[in-house]
């Protein structure tokens, strides 16, 4: 298999990976994605930093886990839309935005994520 991507800014690339990595912990069943990519790499390719660095990543991935442990993400629902997502389910998935008065996944609310993941999970 073979990716390409053109990212023009920073901005796209952080944004790129980070839904990649979503998708791909949502797929693993993952929910903490920083620890879903951290598991993904090889030993070898993980880096050492300097002690300042490592404390400041460390306690800026503690605030993230916090977050994340309880937080659905649009990212989240994204994934879980597009791991559901075939022919036979399209009317579905319509119904479900419906459902909360949307017509696409990000005009969700975010109160509205955990009852959408729900109603997703019904989708055979």
């Amino acid at each position: 298999m073979e990716i390409n991507i053109t990212i023009k800014g920073i901005e796209q690339f952080t944004e790129a990976v980070a839904l990649l990595a979503s998708a791909i912990a949502y797929d693993k069943g993952i929910k903490n994605t920083g620890q879903a990519a951290k598991a993904l790499l090889p030993e070898e390719k993980v880096t050492k930093t300097a002690p300042e660095e490592a404390e400041k990543a460390s306690k800026v991935t503690q605030t993230e886990e916090k977050a994340t442990e309880t937080d659905i993400t649009i990212e989240d629902v994204r994934a879980a839309f597009m791991a559901k997502n075939t022919k036979a389910n399209t009317p579905k998935l319509k119904k479900i935005l419906n459902d909360f008065g949307v017509r696409k996944v990000t005009d969700l609310e975010e109160k509205d994520f955990e009852a959408v993941l729900k109603a997703l999970e019904e989708v055979k």
